[in-house]
């Protein structure tokens, strides 16, 4: 998977959301361009949204969610949810040991097969934002094309180790797919002393954009997907994804990333949703 072959948004439709509302927000991802469709890990949802957008008469392929312990398990998930060519799948990853597991039983091996048979486009991993857990996949996992993590301006300032671990795997090759870039919510809004630095920032953005340019700064990152809480916030996303790419913030708007992250009180619910696996 290389970066420049997917959009830099991606839209979640994780929930069971009515049909008008599902299709008013897949009308507006095909309008602005999106090549990908979150599904999670819920087949029937997948085959669902795939009706849906099938009626735009637009090429946007889904992206789903496995948690499965071996290849007959994954190509059953496969078969169920009905990828193709066009589909990205993410094989679930809790920790060291479990990917020790899927390794050893072939479930990414069976995934990197499926792509060369066609019936997968991009197979990858999706994991906690754990520094030593994305090394060991980057290191021992040959047959995926990206990583999948929980990513914001949070995380990237205040865990250095973290952004190091996404540079290595960009040295690797993996794309990386970030999720939860708003942290559960938490920026936005923002405290005031983060409010204040937003306000006065040398060129005016509103909350959302500037979480969203903190992770598309990132070179290695190929998308950030955003489950939007209505259809204006997603189209005022769609809207940011168009300017948005990786290294095009000066040094005075990277420092106002940083004065407004370091806003935030270093308490354990700012790092929650590390551990979350999309």
């Amino acid at each position: 998977m290389a970066n420049e072959e997917i959009s830099i948004l991606t839209l979640s439709l994780r929930t069971n959301l009515p049909d008008a509302q599902c299709k008013a927000y897949i009308q507006t991802a095909c309008n602005f361009g999106l090549s990908l469709i979150d599904t999670g890990a819920d087949v029937a949802l997948a085959g669902r949204i795939r009706t849906f957008v099938a009626d735009t008469a637009r090429t946007t392929g889904l992206l789903g969610s496995c948690a499965c312990s071996t290849p007959a398990e994954l190509s059953a998930w496969i078969e169920a949810a009905g990828f193709s060519g066009a589909d990205t799948l993410a094989v679930r990853v809790q920790s060291a040991d479990e990917l020790e597991r899927l390794h050893k039983n072939g479930v990414f091996a069976a995934g990197r097969h499926a792509k060369n048979a066609g019936t997968l486009g991009s197979v990858g991993v999706s994991l906690p934002a754990d520094p030593e857990l994305i090394r060991s996949i980057c290191e021992t996992v040959g047959d995926i094309d990206f990583i999948r993590i929980p990513l914001n301006i949070l995380l990237l300032e205040k865990t250095p180790r973290l952004r190091e671990a996404v540079r290595f795997a960009g040295e690797c090759e993996l794309s990386v797919l970030a999720s939860d870039p708003f942290a559960g919510g938490k920026l936005v809004p923002v405290p005031a002393e983060a409010h204040e630095a937003y306000r006065t920032a040398p060129v005016p953005r509103s909350h959302e954009e500037w979480a969203l340019r903190a992770v598309w700064e990132m070179q290695e990152v190929a998308t950030v997907t955003i489950e939007p809480a209505n259809d204006a916030q997603f189209q005022r996303a769609c809207v940011f994804a168009e300017t948005g790419r990786a290294n095009s913030l000066p040094l005075r708007e990277l420092a106002v990333l940083e004065k407004a992250a370091h806003a935030f009180p270093d308490d354990e619910t700012i790092f929650e949703c590390a551990q979350q696996i999309y």
